[in-house]
């Protein structure tokens, strides 16, 4: 569980005190003998926050796999504590950052980086920079592990509409959708792939958008307004699973029945959407994202091993998002069920080959999806 405290260190240290600094020069950091490399990451999430409470937990189990002391800060979707939180971390001097572009603090973080000299790494959302790529302009800024929120989606509105299309054949289908906030990229780029599917689909309506703020209560609240006004709904894409789940139970209070009148879908494989595709109330998340910070630190260690990740597919890669429906659900389980996070073996993830450019790209960007790439211990 992810408590409220400043830092949290996940391997059980004491914290980013007192910290060596790293032995970094340019973009090839060589690993400190005698120690475990530290990671400082910027967890732009709520202490409560199921999707990014997830992310901590699975980079804090990887990190002990790979000989890493993760230090975590939660700055409770504050952008003001965001900033201050990097500033703490890089008077200490990690080895490496890793910080999430939320609400545009990506820029501002990585100043604060190149100043202190620490090298920086992005997870999950892209960061403009007019000084250029990766490693140009801004040398401290590596790189980056995104998340193709885009193309996933694309995916999810062309999975509930087959699914619909299954149901209702031959009718026209009409689509409600609940959007993200929209000051986040991984908002903003999942509906860009709703719209490109919607424009590939003459047969299917879009009768309403809706921001449901990330959030359960929020989403039922405004699509039960809205199915007051539209009560003949067929699909409801939504950008995550609370706000899918609240959708569900939007449309119960209304007297219709999730997965047979109306198909829902959402993203990040959480527990509860996970029960709710079991049951038939959730046709499918769209998930893999969770791991990004795990695979992350893969991709720092092999870094700071002399092996970097840019020559296995570039300075910028993306992890592969897949469906978790109720055909991959118990493949899906295995390896998103806390209980089994530590079988989770990160390390045998790592980069193949010898150092220098054309190396075996990492089988978490290049699969058709990411669950097939983690392999789980017996």
């Amino acid at each position: 569980m992810i408590t409220r405290r400043r830092f949290l260190s996940l391997t059980g240290a004491a914290g980013l005190s007192g910290l060596l600094p790293g032995a970094v020069a340019g973009v090839s950091p060589v690993r400190a003998a005698g120690r475990p490399l530290r990671i400082g990451f910027i967890n732009p999430g709520r202490s409560d926050e199921d999707f990014w409470v997830s992310v901590g937990r699975l980079m804090g189990h990887a990190a002990a796999r790979l000989d890493m002391t993760l230090t975590m800060t939660v700055s409770e979707r504050s952008r003001r504590q965001y900033l201050q939180q990097a500033s703490d971390l890089l008077r200490h001097r990690p080895d490496y950052l890793i910080a999430v572009n939320e609400e545009g603090v990506g820029p501002a973080v990585a100043e604060l980086a190149e100043a202190s000299g620490v090298p920086l790494f992005m997870l999950l959302n892209a960061m403009p920079f007019t000084g250029g790529n990766p490693r140009i302009g801004q040398p401290r800024y590596l790189g980056a592990l995104l998340a193709d929120n885009e193309q996933a989606g694309f995916v999810l509105a062309n999975h509930l509409i087959g699914a619909a299309r299954r149901r209702k054949p031959g009718r026209f289908l009409r689509l409600l959708a609940l959007d993200g906030v929209q000051a986040t990229p991984a908002a903003a780029d999942r509906a860009r792939g709703l719209d490109r599917a919607l424009s590939l689909m003459p047969d299917v309506m879009l009768l309403d958008r809706l921001e449901g703020e990330w959030r359960q209560d929020v989403a039922e609240q405004r699509l039960e307004a809205a199915l007051r006004r539209n009560a003949d709904v067929d699909v409801i894409w939504c950008a995550n699973d609370p706000m899918a789940l609240g959708a569900a139970a939007a449309v119960i209070r209304r007297g219709r029945v999730p997965g047979e009148d109306v198909v829902i879908g959402g993203f990040n494989g959480s527990v509860a959407a996970q029960a709710a595709i079991a049951a038939g109330r959730m046709e499918v998340s769209m998930t893999g994202h969770l791991f990004a910070g795990a695979l992350a630190l893969v991709m720092l260690r092999d870094h700071a091993d002399g092996l970097d990740f840019a020559d296995a597919g570039g300075a910028v890669q993306s992890v592969v998002f897949g469906a978790l429906d109720r055909r991959t659900l118990p493949d899906w389980q295995t390896r998103l069920d806390p209980a089994n996070a530590g079988r989770l073996g990160f390390e045998q993830l790592r980069a193949a080959g010898p150092a220098g450019p054309g190396r075996k790209p990492y089988p978490f960007v290049v699969s058709g999806s990411t669950l097939s790439t983690i392999p789980v211990s017996s």
